[in-house]
């Protein structure tokens, strides 16, 4: 197999001797030979201009073609008429890209480290070990694809285990994660690479996407003397309400939708081969010999991969047909928010729950509030000394008593606390009362320098933070 000398294209192969010219356009059983790139067009009759293939799979190749061909269109987008079935010629084609990779990595059997690692991939589908994030070693979804599709038969054996790679929980994993990747670089382009910003963005979009206002969001405590309640007890009483953007219907949902179409298709392709090496025996080992022998010995594996029925894509990741503009808005929503594969994991929610999508809108919510409480704290350090300073200054010796004791020790302020009530009670003088409550949980440290005889300052000029003067 080679590879395109113009776009990187791979694998390529070629019809006929190594004369590319004599047979290229050649009329034959099954269709017309092209030793012309299937992704560019481009072409040389030269053998010297083709690099030998990488093996490197081409994703958008693999499952655009595939998800335009199985829908009944063409490449030029009109339909075909042999309707929503793969025409044999692109099916062959197809068939003959995940054999070249066989063929790459076929020597050195279970100790071939690639070969070993694309079987451990394909046997997490058959175990729903729904780990498939960049995080977790897969760098490109289609590592997925041909995981199932080249694995060895002793990984997926029969139709039980080909049934458990392809179940709902384990398409709709990969529709996810396809989601998640296709949102990331979507977010990182409009961010410019940052990826701060990029977050950001994701976050406000969901935020409009599922209607949340910063009416609809909690409010801090009005005084800035006033401590903020506990998140989980904000949380508690955060309201997970949504009311779906209508915009979002015609562009996320559709988008959501577009891509859980694509992998569908391509999942139901590799699906159908499987089961036809099954049905046919003999697995990858028989198949190999009879596509290097003529069409007519595997004609049979491309006429299931035909007419075989697909399953829709709410079929595939059972989606409850009631719901499927919900369950596609948590879709894309979850995939903005997690879309880092340190964000990805089985132990994120389930996007066909309804549930799923009232904590998301909490999430946005309790988003707003944590901002505020951001702002409120930034006020906190800029005010919070000078308030503490006039409220203790006229507070009588047992409501001060009560301010110092709001922690077990004086050291436990905050810095605002702590200098706001300590140059309230200096203010009095070094030996009063004030001076006497507070020093009363002061360290030693802080007493021999601070209260010696003679030296009680009124500022905290130079100083850090409280806890140790």
């Amino acid at each position: 197999a080679y590879q395109c000398g113009s776009c990187g294209f791979g694998p390529v192969l070629h019809g006929g001797c190594s004369s590319l010219i004599a047979h290229h356009g050649e009329h034959r059983t099954g269709g017309v030979v092209s030793n012309a790139c299937p992704s560019c067009g481009w072409f040389s009759p030269s053998l010297d201009s083709w690099k030998e293939w990488d093996g490197t799979i081409p994703e958008t190749f693999l499952v655009e073609k595939m998800s335009k061909i199985r829908n009944g269109r063409s490449e030029s987008g009109c339909k075909n008429k042999d309707g929503p079935k793969l025409l044999q010629s692109k099916a062959d084609m197809i068939l003959r890209i995940i054999y070249s990779f066989r063929k790459i990595f076929a020597g050195g059997g279970n100790n071939n480290p690639i070969r070993s690692w694309y079987n451990e991939l394909a046997s997490r589908l058959v175990e729903w070990d729904l780990r498939f994030s960049t995080q977790d070693e897969v760098d490109g979804l289609v590592q997925v694809l041909i995981a199932v599709a080249a694995c060895d038969d002793d990984v997926l054996e029969n139709n039980e285990d080909i049934e458990a790679a392809f179940a709902p929980p384990v398409v709709l994993a990969i529709v996810n994660e396809a989601c998640a990747r296709a949102a990331r670089k979507k977010f990182r382009m409009a961010a410019k690479g940052d990826n701060g910003k990029a977050k950001d963005l994701a976050a406000k979009r969901v935020t409009k996407m599922l209607g949340v206002t910063q009416e609809s969001a909690p409010f801090t405590t009005e005084s800035l003397l006033e401590s903020e309640p506990s998140l989980e007890f904000v949380k508690e009483r955060c309201s997970g309400e949504y009311d779906i953007d209508p915009e979002v219907i015609g562009c996320e949902i559709e988008w959501a939708k577009k891509l859980a179409s694509r992998w569908c298709v391509a999942l139901e392709y590799i699906k159908a081969l499987r089961k036809s090496l099954v049905k046919r025996g003999g697995g990858w080992e028989r198949l190999e010999q009879d596509m290097e022998t003529s069409l007519e010995d595997y004609d049979d594996v491309v006429h299931d991969l035909t007419v075989t029925p697909a399953r829709t894509y709410l079929e595939a990741c059972d989606i409850d047909e009631a719901h499927v503009d919900r369950t596609f808005v948590t879709i894309a929503a979850q995939a903005f928010l997690n879309n880092k594969g340190a964000d990805r994991g089985v132990n994120l929610p389930d996007v066909r729950d309804g549930k799923t999508l009232r904590d998301i809108a909490r999430d946005m919510r309790m988003r707003i509030y944590m901002e505020r409480v951001g702002e409120k704290m930034t006020q906190w350090k800029n005010e919070g000394e000078r308030m503490v300073f006039l409220k203790a200054r006229v507070a009588d010796i047992g409501q001060y008593a009560e301010m110092v004791s709001a922690r077990q020790h004086v050291h436990g302020l905050t810095k605002e606390d702590f200098w706001g009530l300590w140059e309230a009670a200096v203010g009095d003088g070094h030996n009063s009362e004030k001076v006497r409550t507070f020093l009363e949980t002061a360290c030693n440290e802080f007493r021999l320098k601070y209260a010696a005889e003679g030296e009680v300052p009124c500022s905290k000029k130079g100083k850090k933070k409280g806890s140790r003067g």
